[in-house]
C-alpha cells in the first residue's frame, strides 16, 4: 500500500472510530419524522463485520438496533454469506469450519439449529447464500486442488444439492434472490438469483427456469478509483438493490435502481464489511412458546411411552427440556418442528396419579406450560370413537377402539329410523345422543344397552329446512345442533335445551353446508363439507384454522368432528376416501385409520368418549 492509500486508510478507521464511540452507529440525526425512511420497504439490514465478528442489524434508516458475535457460531472470523428464510438467519464461513448454519436469533447469543457441510464436500470456498422461499442456494468460488470450478448449488433445507450450475464468473460473492415488486408500470428486474464477482467487478443474473446466466451491470466506482471496486455483498429490498463495497479503505454501501443506476451511497463506520441481506421480518421476535397437546395423554404408573409434544415456538438445539411433574422422567427430548417434540417417559410406580401439567423449555431459556394436559391413571384409560353409518340396508353406530382401531361392537338404529341413518352423535357424560334427518329431524337420546338402539327421549330440531347434521353438548348440559342448506341458503348452528326443545341461541354457520361441531377449550368448532376446513367461533366471526386432511390424495368430504381434550378427530368420507383423523389444533395428523366398515354412503357423526 503507498503513503497516501495508508494515509486514507487512518483517517478513515480513525473517522469509523469517532462515528462508533460519539454517533452510536447512526448515519443520520433524527428529524423527528419516524415515517420516512431510506429504504421505501420498512425493513431491516442484517450485515457482516469481520473486525468485530458481529452480525450488524440496521434499521430502515441505517441505525444500528442490535449485534450477535458469529464467532461463537462459526469458530472463524471468516463469515463469507448471510440470509434468511424469514424467520432464523443462515450463515455461510469457510476457514475453521466450511459449514452451512442456520440460527436463531431471538435472544443475545445465536443459537445453533441445524448446520450441514458446505457444497460440494466442503471443497472450495463457500461464498454467498440465498433463500428463495423453498430452497437455499449457495456460490462456491471452486478450488485449485480439487480441480473444481465455481459453482451455484441449490439445495435442500438440509443440505443435499438438489441441483447445480457452472458459473460465468471464477470470483463470486454476494448472492441475492429477487422476487420483485413491480411498479405501477409493471417495470422491475427479472425473478431470480443476483450475484456480484469481485475479479470481474461485476453483478450477474441467473434465471433458474431456464436456466441462464447474463452480465446486469458494473458495480459503482469508489471514490478511491477503480482499483478499489470489490463488490462483496448484495441484497435487494423489492424495490433498490444495495451492494457493500469492501477493500478495507473503501467499504460503502449503494444503493441502485433495478435500472442498473447507482442512486447514493453511504459510508456506514464500519471498517471491514463483507456481506448483507434485508428483511421486512425483525429475527429477534420469535413465535411464542406454548404447549397445546400431548399423545398419548395418559398413562398408568410403571410404564414407559413415547409421548409427542405439540405447541408452538419450539427450538432445537442443547438444553430444551420436557418435564411432565414428579414421578416421571423425561429423556432427551427430540425436535421435530417448530411445533412438534418427540420424547420417551418412564412413569414412577409410586407416582401420584391424577392430570399434569407439561412444561417445555427452549434452550433460550423461554418457556410454556401446558395446563393439565396429561393424567396419571391407576389403570389404562381405553377410549372409544362412536361412529354413525348410513351404509344403505344397515343404518348402524360402531364403538372402535382408538388404541388399535377395532370394531367392538355395532348398533342397528332402524328401531328409530327406518329409512335413514344418523347424522350427529355426541355424549353428555351420561348417555348418548343422536341426531336425524329426513322426515324425522329429531335429537333422539339413545339406549345403548341392547341389540338395537333405542330412543329414551327426543326434541325435535327447528323447522328451517335444510339436513339436521352434527350434535355436541357444551359445558353447560346445552346441545348445540348443525343444519346445512336450510331456507333461503347459508347454514346456521342452534343452541337448544335439551330437556325441553327450547331455541336458546343459534348462529350462521362458516358456510352454508356445516357438518360437525365440537367444543374445544370452551371454543365451538365446526367443519363444512364445501369449504372442507376446520373453524372456530371466536365471538361473533368464524376464523379458518386447518383443512381437513386426506389419505393418499384423495378427495376431501369432511362430515364428523369431536374433541378428547386434547386433539380433534375428523371423519373424511366419500366411499374410497373413508377416513378417520387424530389431528392436533393446528392441522398435524397424528394418526389416520380406515374404519372396517368403511363403505357406501358414507359415515356421519363421531364422537370421542374417554372410556
Amino acid at each position: 500500500m503507498n503513503s497516501i492509500s495508508s494515509m486514507k486508510h487512518r483517517v478513515i478507521c480513525a473517522a469509523s472510530a469517532i462515528l462508533l464511540l460519539f454517533a452510536g452507529c447512526d448515519v443520520f440525526d433524527s428529524d423527528g419524522n419516524t415515517d420516512s425512511s431510506i429504504v421505501p420497504a420498512k425493513g431491516y439490514f442484517y450485515i457482516t463485520e469481520r473486525n468485530s465478528t458481529s452480525i450488524i442489524m440496521l434499521n430502515s434508516d441505517l441505525r444500528e438496533l442490535k449485534r450477535w458475535n458469529y464467532f461463537l457460531v462459526t469458530a472463524d472470523s471468516s463469515i463469507q454469506g448471510i440470509t434468511t428464510d424469514g424467520k432464523s438467519l443462515w450463515l455461510s464461513s469457510a476457514g475453521n469450519s466450511d459449514k452451512i448454519f442456520q440460527v436463531d436469533a431471538s435472544s443475545d447469543t445465536l443459537l445453533v439449529m441445524k448446520s450441514f457441510d458446505a457444497p460440494p464436500l466442503k471443497q472450495g470456498t463457500v461464498r454467498g447464500i440465498a433463500w428463495d422461499g423453498s430452497n437455499l442456494w449457495a456460490l462456491n468460488s471452486g478450488s485449485a486442488t480439487y480441480a473444481s470450478p465455481a459453482k451455484l448449488y441449490k439445495l435442500d433445507g438440509n443440505g443435499v444439492v438438489l441441483s447445480e450450475f457452472l458459473l460465468p464468473s471464477s470470483d463470486p460473492r454476494g448472492l441475492v434472490f429477487v422476487n420483485p415488486k413491480l411498479d405501477v408500470y409493471g417495470r422491475g428486474p427479472d425473478p431470480g438469483l443476483y450475484y456480484s464477482d469481485v475479479t470481474s467487478d461485476k453483478v450477474y443474473k441467473f434465471l433458474p427456469s431456464i436456466p441462464y446466466f447474463d452480465t446486469v451491470f458494473s458495480a459503482p466506482k469508489p471514490p478511491l478509483g477503480a482499483s478499489y471496486i470489490y463488490p462483496a455483498g448484495l441484497a435487494y429490498d423489492g424495490t433498490f438493490f444495495w451492494l457493500i463495497n469492501s477493500s478495507n479503505v473503501a467499504d460503502h454501501l449503494y444503493r441502485i435502481s433495478y435500472t442498473n443506476k447507482e442512486q447514493i451511497r453511504y459510508d456506514l463506520p464500519y471498517p471491514s464489511m463483507a456481506t448483507l441481506v434485508w428483511s421486512s421480518v425483525d429475527v429477534r421476535v420469535t413465535d411464542a412458546v406454548s404447549v397445546t397437546s400431548v399423545s398419548p395423554s395418559s398413562g398408568v404408573p410403571g410404564s414407559n411411552y413415547s409421548v409427542d409434544v405439540f405447541g408452538t415456538g419450539f427450538k432445537p438445539g442443547y438444553g430444551v427440556a420436557v418435564d411432565f411433574g414428579v414421578g416421571i422422567s423425561v429423556s432427551a427430548p427430540q425436535f421435530v418442528s417448530a411445533s412438534q417434540l418427540k420424547v420417551s417417559i418412564i412413569i414412577d410406580p409410586a407416582a401420584v396419579t391424577g392430570k399434569r401439567n407439561v412444561k417445555v423449555t427452549n434452550p433460550n431459556g423461554k418457556f410454556a406450560v401446558g395446563d393439565t394436559l396429561f393424567e396419571v391413571t391407576a389403570t389404562p384409560q381405553i377410549p372409544y370413537l362412536w361412529i354413525a353409518d348410513q351404509a344403505a340396508g344397515q343404518y348402524a353406530v360402531h364403538k372402535i377402539r382408538t388404541t388399535d382401531t377395532t370394531l367392538v361392537k355395532s348398533w342397528s338404529t332402524t328401531a328409530i329410523l327406518s329409512s335413514s341413518g344418523a347424522q350427529g352423535l355426541a355424549f353428555d357424560g351420561t348417555n348418548f345422543w343422536m341426531s336425524t334427518s329426513g322426515t324425522d329431524r329429531k335429537i333422539h337420546k339413545i339406549d345403548t344397552t341392547g341389540a338395537s338402539l333405542a330412543s329414551l327421549a327426543s326434541i325435535t330440531v327447528p323447522a328451517v329446512g335444510g339436513t339436521v347434521r352434527g350434535i355436541t353438548f357444551d359445558a353447560s348440559g346445552n346441545v348445540w345442533v348443525s343444519i346445512s342448506l336450510i331456507t333461503g341458503g347459508g347454514g346456521r348452528i342452534y343452541k337448544m335445551n335439551p330437556a325441553t326443545g327450547a331455541v336458546l341461541d343459534s348462529i350462521a354457520s362458516p358456510g352454508q353446508n356445516p357438518r360437525g361441531v365440537t367444543f374445544a377449550g370452551g371454543v365451538l368448532y365446526c367443519n363444512d363439507t364445501d369449504l372442507d376446513s376446520v373453524y372456530s367461533l371466536n365471538g361473533s366471526a368464524w376464523s379458518a384454522k386447518f383443512q381437513t386432511p386426506t389419505y393418499g390424495g384423495a378427495s376431501r368430504f369432511s362430515t364428523g368432528l369431536t374433541w378428547d381434550g386434547t386433539n380433534f378427530w375428523i371423519a373424511n368420507s366419500t366411499t374410497a376416501s373413508d377416513y378417520v383423523f387424530k389431528v392436533t389444533t393446528t392441522g398435524t395428523v397424528l394418526q389416520t385409520f380406515r374404519p372396517a366398515v368403511s363403505g357406501d354412503p358414507q359415515f356421519t357423526g363421531l364422537v370421542y368418549v374417554a372410556k
